[in-house]
């Protein structure tokens, strides 16, 4: 076979020159190709080791990007308030978690300007760690006291009307972020039932009108111009109401401790994840190829090609070995598949990968990891190599300057990455020339 067109091989000295080496030829296709952003995608085995310079990368070269996988709800604002709120009233009002439910944003009022507020908690947590303020003092009926400079004279120095205007405003704030606290605790001190703690935590979070306030996020979301952050806040409220109902229905008569109930909720909170569909029609898709099936694809770029990645190695742990496992299944029991099944499917999935492109197939794989060790490519490639001897393979650098001159000109591409690379060509300019002038001295 020697119908190689459309097929490229690239070797990359890193992930992070790769990923942005397969930004840079989407750029080049969609500006040069007559390619749209939906006519790619990029499809990854090992998903985990790109998602964060997936993410930055293309943000950078201003590449709308959609990634096909559910994550997790965790850190979203509502379930960091729900599990913060929480700890706040079994730990005995310890500092971290006290101003992580204040920075959620969840306890200030819909009337307030967000970012005053924001500075207003920070002279508070300034207070708190200034004052050494923990446990009961948070809920003490006295108010605190400020002065600016303590000395042992405190008593006998009157007051400035900076430091009596500070102290009023810091006691306000203080009543004003822990009033909702302090009715969850003594609510939960009351309830015994499962039920009884979901319709006081139900209550709390109506109180500090949370609903409200993820849509005003979902909003200002859409209006950013960031349609999968609104699809994110479109679903946490059902989430946490589904949650909320499905304790009740398994367990709402048993009376639990505080402890039981905020583990069981923990659990709960940490298996929700976003299911989100394409929020836009024209983005590039990245995809996990054991899990996600793509049509309509012209291009197609695999990366991370290498040696136990691609194919992945089979899980040969257990205590069931081959010969059982067959003897098991002619019984007609279910098992887990074996390690020659599993290696199968990998190539399946291989085969299944490599075709989904109508058009085009990129297969990347980088030199090294992010500690700088050695990586090995995959056979794969060298099965593609001897199906198709006359593809030649790349080499991608990070720098512009280490790269062919005709291909050095594909860095000028967003204003961003521009100037950056002007940016460090100017300071590679003024190195040399300085250690030119450094030699000429010499001599």
């Amino acid at each position: 076979m020697d119908d190689h067109s459309g097929i490229e091989m690239i070797a990359a000295v890193h992930r992070r020159s790769e990923v942005e080496g397969v930004a840079r030829e989407i750029l080049h296709l969609v500006r040069d190709e007559n390619y749209r952003f939906q006519d790619m995608a990029i499809v990854l085995r090992n998903l985990g080791d790109y998602v964060d310079l997936l993410d930055t990368i293309f943000t950078d070269y201003e590449i709308p990007l959609f990634m096909d996988q559910k994550r997790s709800m965790l850190n979203h604002p509502v379930i960091e308030f729900i599990r913060s709120s929480l700890e706040v009233i079994q730990g005995h009002w310890r500092y971290e978690a006290v101003f992580r439910a204040f920075k959620t944003d969840m306890l200030f009022p819909l009337s307030e300007n967000v970012t005053m507020m924001r500075e207003r908690v920070d002279q508070l947590e300034n207070y708190v760690l200034s004052y050494g303020i923990q446990g009961s003092k948070w809920y003490q009926k006295d108010p605190w006291t400020y002065r600016r400079v303590r000395t042992s004279a405190d008593g006998e120095r009157i007051r400035t009307i900076e430091e009596e205007r500070f102290e009023r405003e810091i006691n306000e704030l203080r009543a004003l972020l822990t009033t909702p606290l302090i009715t969850l605790e003594k609510g939960m001190k009351r309830a015994k039932t499962v039920q009884e703690r979901c319709e006081v935590l139900y209550s709390y979070l109506e109180t500090c009108h949370v609903p409200k306030k993820i849509e005003m996020l979902r909003n200002h979301a859409v209006d950013e111009g960031h349609p999968q952050e609104a699809k994110e806040h479109d679903q946490v409220w059902g989430a946490v109401i589904e949650l909320l109902d499905q304790m009740v229905e398994m367990t709402g008569e048993e009376k639990i401790s505080l402890d039981l109930f905020h583990n069981m909720l923990d659990t709960g909170l940490e298996s929700m994840k976003f299911s989100i569909i394409p929020p836009a029609i024209d983005q590039v898709i990245v995809a996990d190829m054991e899990h996600s099936r793509l049509s309509n694809v012209r291009c197609a770029f695999l990366l991370g090609i290498n040696e136990g990645v691609l194919p992945a190695k089979p899980d040969e742990g257990g205590i069931v070995s081959e010969e059982e496992r067959e003897s098991l299944q002619k019984e007609g029991l279910s098992i887990a598949p074996s390690s020659t099944r599993q290696l199968l499917n990998e190539t399946f999935l291989i085969y299944m990968a490599q075709c989904t492109p109508s058009e085009r197939l990129y297969l990347t794989y980088p030199l090294a990891d992010d500690e700088g060790k050695s990586l090995q490519p995959s056979i794969v490639l060298k099965r593609v190599k001897d199906m198709f001897p006359q593809v030649e393979e790349k080499l991608w650098f990070h720098e512009p300057t280490d790269m062919p001159d005709d291909e050095q000109l594909g860095f000028i591409n967003t204003p961003r990455k521009t100037l950056s690379f002007l940016t460090y060509e100017l300071q590679a300019w003024k190195k040399r020339l300085s250690n030119t002038r450094v030699l000429v001295g010499c001599v």
